[in-house]
């Protein structure tokens, strides 16, 4: 099997340089809550947001965090930057705009160029398919999800990078260290639906609430070095890129970002998934079932029907992604 979730790590000693140090995490420099929207709702209720922008392609889930609050939502371009053009006419002063490294990437420049010349909005750059894009922070609040990028059952820190912030008052954690899924087997399909079982269960769990991440999470987090997975990405991301640049999203090679996945668009994602499937990899649809309205932001839902991603994360070798790429040739067969 390749694909699915990241089974537990198995945890640790700290290392020098963990993943909580790579994000700048700290007690007066975080919120550790039990997930990124809920991470983002106490943001926005901390500084009393009216109206949050969201991307037309986006998680539906993350529009959650906006409840009792208006939500406007902004078209992407090619290269999955925020319009700019729509941004500059309709923004106000007050509201927050929440930008998506995609896949691992920054937004493009002359976006950045944007968010640093409206001192008047609260910008928020969402990190949680972004173990470290380039550049640095183009916001002061970084919203990371580490549970999408390593074998954590829970998470959501939002990182301050202009002072110290108020410790929350947390409530207690969601979930029990237990209830993660440990590995997923094999050769054996009942425990392989059991595991998977158990995964759902915590995806269902994940509402907006203020239950603090787990000290088993932070734990498991500080002892693991983020470098080797950092590397392992890139070289499986740039191994895909050469067998599957003429369907890739992201075209070329992987530059100084450290990539999710590597996603390609295709005219029957749902298809090639099913396909995928069958030969035992799992490729994530991002996302099928967005909120926006089809009828106003038709581009975003075109993309969410054809956009799959392959997986090429830090548990596999070059040799795996040469299986995935001749198993989406066949597919497409």
């Amino acid at each position: 099997m390749i694909g699915g979730f990241l089974p537990l790590e198995p945890g640790g000693p700290p290392v020098a340089r963990g993943v909580p140090d790579l994000w700048g995490v700290g007690d007066d420099t975080a919120w550790l809550f039990a997930n990124a929207r809920s991470a983002l709702a106490y943001l926005l209720r901390w500084r009393g947001v009216e109206r949050l922008w969201l991307p037309a392609y986006i998680c539906p889930e993350l529009a959650d965090a906006g409840a009792g609050i208006a939500i406007a939502w902004y078209p992407l371009s090619a290269d999955l930057s925020p319009d700019v053009a729509r941004l500059r006419v309709d923004l106000r002063a007050g509201d927050c705009v929440l930008a998506v490294d995609f896949f691992g990437r920054a937004p493009a420049g002359d976006f950045r160029d944007l968010a640093a010349s409206r001192a008047d909005i609260l910008w928020v750059e969402d990190r949680a398919q972004a173990l470290w894009p380039a550049p640095e922070p183009w916001a002061k609040w970084v919203l990371y999800s580490p549970r999408k990028l390593f074998g954590v059952a829970e998470g959501g820190i939002m990182v301050h990078g202009g002072g110290r912030v108020a410790r929350p008052d947390y409530a207690p954690p969601l979930l029990p260290d237990c209830a993660a899924p440990r590995r997923m087997p094999a050769g054996d399909a009942a425990a392989r639906a059991r595991r998977y079982a158990a995964y759902r269960r915590i995806e269902d769990a994940m509402a907006v609430s203020v239950a603090a991440m787990g000290a088993a999470t932070r734990a498991r987090l500080a002892a693991i070095d983020p470098a080797p997975a950092m590397q392992r990405r890139r070289a499986n991301f740039d191994a895909l890129a050469a067998l599957l640049g003429d369907v890739a999203l992201i075209s070329g090679r992987i530059g100084d970002f450290v990539p999710f996945g590597f996603p390609v668009r295709l005219r029957d994602c749902a298809r090639v998934a099913q396909a995928l499937a069958e030969r035992g990899i799992f490729a994530a649809r991002h996302w099928p079932d967005l909120r926006c309205d089809p009828a106003a932001f038709p581009e975003a839902h075109a993309l969410a029907r054809a956009v799959l991603t392959l997986p090429c994360d830090q548990r596999y070798e070059v040799s795996d992604m040469r299986r995935v790429a001749a198993a989406l040739r066949e597919a497409l067969r």
